[in-house]
């Protein structure tokens, strides 16, 4: 029997049941709504494997007998409204869903899936098993990570009970398969959490930077991961120096700051335990901004031409701040980027500046920083996006 991902054995029952259902219970499914080679017209008309079956929705909704000649249908259902984000780094927002299948007994299984943009279509991947009879309640694409939370039972509590506990579940896909890489708050190890932020692995420095800790972290040399780490950073980042920033998606355990070495200039330290993604076009803030040039690792000289994608939101009559910071915060170049499109939108819209700067004498580390427009100059709205950068 195939387990679901990281759940463990209090899955196993719930997997089981719900692989019986889909075997023997999705005869007789609603009409093909998929084009040429499996394409759908839009999310909740388009396939999905649930369980190595393909369900084809009809407007959200797919229905069957449960057994030939019977009055009970089985059902399965998108659940609340789906979200949207790059999945696959091709530049292209898909569609994330919850899927609910009931089989006409006591209980309810949940689902998360995909819809991959393939040109004017979408094509469904796999359904991942959340539960039976737990609570969905949000989905997020953030850096290449689908981010699900739900509301689970405590270990060894029955069905009947109520869902109490909050968790999450960190999903990515490898290829065309959705996979779950790590959960958190429903039996996971205590203490893990799961980190987005600047992950720096060298010969002699190896260090992560959460996301708005505005704190700097030891990698433990013993780390279960080290290796994957350095070697997701290679891949990433083949052409690079070995010290360059690479933004990674992390699950570990903090831990006290080293007390001597290279170790103790460091605010603490943190134990890797599952590479969840490397995105190496991604930031702290990239459901608002992405940039795109200059690319991850790249040592760029006088005039830098920033292009990317940022939501209307952060424009202000088409324009948004851009400065390039030296090591210790000092201003070097500051300018504006300009919406290449309709702002006035909250959709994505193509941006693009220029910053020139003096040429230093040797390669400089830096931060690129994009700021939201903020015209009340309330500190309340204040936003930005920071890139660690090389300039020469």
């Amino acid at each position: 029997m195939r387990r679901a991902g990281p759940w463990g054995e209090r899955r196993s029952l719930a997997l089981a049941l719900s692989s019986w259902v889909f075997t023997f219970g999705l005869s007789g499914l609603t009409p093909s709504v998929c084009g040429a080679e499996g394409v759908g017209a839009d999310p909740r008309n388009t396939a999905y494997r649930v369980e190595g079956q393909e369900v084809r929705l009809l407007g959200g909704v797919a229905e069957a007998e449960a057994a030939p000649g019977s009055a009970t249908k089985t059902r399965t259902a998108v659940v609340g409204e789906p979200t949207h984000g790059d999945l696959d780094g091709d530049g292209v927002d898909d569609t994330a869903l919850f899927l609910g299948h009931d089989p006409g007994g006591s209980g309810t299984f949940y689902y998360v899936a995909v819809a991959l943009r393939r040109g004017n279509g979408y094509r469904g991947t796999n359904a991942v098993l959340l539960g039976d009879r737990v609570a969905p309640e949000t989905l997020v694409v953030r850096n290449g990570v689908l981010i699900a939370g739900y509301v689970d039972r405590r270990a060894g509590e029955p069905m009947s009970a109520s869902p109490t506990v909050r968790a999450t579940a960190y999903l990515v896909l490898q290829g065309t398969e959705l996979v779950a890489i790590a959960v958190t708050g429903s039996g996971s190890p205590p203490g893990e959490a799961v980190r987005e932020g600047w992950l720096t692995i060298g010969r002699e420095a190896r260090s992560f930077s959460p996301c708005g800790e505005k704190k700097t972290l030891r990698v433990s040399g013993e780390a279960p991961v080290l290796a994957e780490l350095r070697d997701a950073c290679r891949r990433a980042l083949p052409d690079t120096g070995p010290y360059t920033p690479l933004f990674a998606v992390v699950a570990g355990r903090y831990g006290a700051r080293p007390g001597d070495g290279f170790g103790a200039q460091y605010d603490g330290s943190f134990l890797a335990t599952r590479l969840v993604r490397v995105w190496p076009r991604g930031n702290c803030r990239s459901e608002h901004v992405v940039l795109e040039e200059p690319t991850p690792g790249q040592a760029f000289t006088s005039p830098l031409t920033l292009r990317g994608r940022a939501r209307g939101t952060w424009f202000f009559e088409g324009d948004f701040p851009i400065e390039l910071r030296d090591a210790r915060g000092g201003i070097v170049a500051r300018h504006y980027a300009t919406a290449r499109g309709e702002w006035m939108t909250q959709d994505f819209v193509p941006f693009e500046g220029t910053l020139e700067f003096p040429k230093p004498e040797r390669p400089q580390p830096g931060t690129l920083v994009l700021r939201k427009y903020n015209p009340t100059d309330s500190p309340a709205r204040d936003d930005a996006v920071e890139i660690p950068v090389m300039f020469r």
